[in-house]
């Protein structure tokens, strides 16, 4: 069954998608990781499998137990909003596609900020127009100023912000997003 849903999962994802994902957005996020990183939502393992370093969780049972088989001892189940480790444990954090998913994102970020740390990371990356209203799980739209207020609200600073691949492509590419750097202080 869980071969099933990987397999499932994976056709989802187009070649221009793969292409995408592996020759421009992990280098850029790769480029702004600093220390230990943890993926958060690290769902199929697709961003683990580019940076061995990096380590994940996911609150998907199905996708945790696909990563162990392909990337042993590198992912964990999470429970919702509880990441299981200590304080100041990474130096970057990935939430991409992660923050969409969810009504509110306050204790999530609660709990990315309390095991980053100081000076360490926080990688956002957001579907734009296009891309959120593709799916039916999407909750709540993200833009660079929710980003932003977002950002404020959890004391971290911004460093970088950039549309990905270019910001009038929002409304016509599915895999267009926000991407954002956030600084803990």
């Amino acid at each position: 069954f869980i071969n099933l849903v990987a397999k499932k999962l994976q056709m989802n994802i187009s070649w221009k998608g793969k292409l995408y994902r592996e020759k421009f957005l992990y280098p850029t996020i790769n480029n702004w990781i600093v220390g230990r990183a943890l993926d958060v939502g690290c769902g199929l393992g697709l961003f683990l499998l580019n940076n061995n370093d990096a380590i994940g969780v996911d609150i998907n049972e199905h996708c945790v137990r696909h990563c162990a088989k392909i990337l042993p001892d590198r992912v964990s189940l999470m429970k919702e909003d509880q990441l299981p480790f200590g304080n100041n444990t990474f130096g970057s954090i990935i939430l991409d596609n992660v923050l969409e998913h969810i009504d509110d994102s306050t204790m999530l970020m609660q709990e990315v900020v309390r095991v980053l740390y100081k000076g360490g990371r926080v990688i956002i990356l957001v579907p734009g127009h296009k891309g959120y209203l593709r799916d039916p799980d999407h909750k709540r739209f993200y833009n660079f100023n929710s980003l932003q207020e977002l950002a404020r609200q959890h004391n971290l600073k911004v460093l970088h912000q950039r549309s990905m691949p270019l910001p009038f492509l929002s409304k016509i590419l599915p895999f267009y997003c926000y991407f954002m750097v956030l600084e803990r202080q």
